[in-house]
């Protein structure tokens, strides 16, 4: 009985840990989106090595507020690294779970993507691969 109500104390304490790391990272990627109040696209350029867009990938410019109008499981955009991209078909294929990448659906994810949600080191080369796949457009 002891080590039953000791392994429910533990997974308890872990939850409440898990769930208060990532009301932290929610806030964290809510204080950083900055909407900027347009609602048509137009088309822009990289300013930076990280923000290249892929040549067969037309350049439309989007910017947090056009963004944030797509933060549904049914229809997901992310902005990372300055790059636009439409994750709606991968939400599913996400070896995390589809959970991770809802919480910032709509948003800046870059921080999110980097730190693999605040669990670690940035996401493998090959993750960055696919990723290549939905890209829509870069931030404006």
């Amino acid at each position: 009985m002891k080590k039953t109500v000791g392994a429910f104390i533990i997974v308890f304490i872990v939850s409440m840990l898990v769930m208060v790391g990532w009301g932290f990272i929610d806030k964290q990627i809510k204080e950083n989106m900055q909407p900027q109040f347009s609602t048509t696209p137009s088309t822009s350029k990289p300013s930076s090595p990280d923000q290249t867009a892929s040549p067969s990938v037309a350049t439309n410019g989007y910017t947090l507020w056009d963004i944030s109008n797509h933060k549904t499981q049914n229809d997901c955009w992310v902005a990372i690294n300055g790059n636009v991209y439409d994750v709606t078909k991968y939400l599913d294929q996400h070896p995390g779970g589809s959970d991770l990448i809802l919480m910032v659906c709509g948003k800046d994810a870059t921080r999110a993507y980097k730190t693999q949600g605040g669990r670690g080191g940035g996401h493998s080369s090959r993750a960055d691969s696919q990723l290549a796949e939905y890209i829509i457009g870069t931030l404006k």
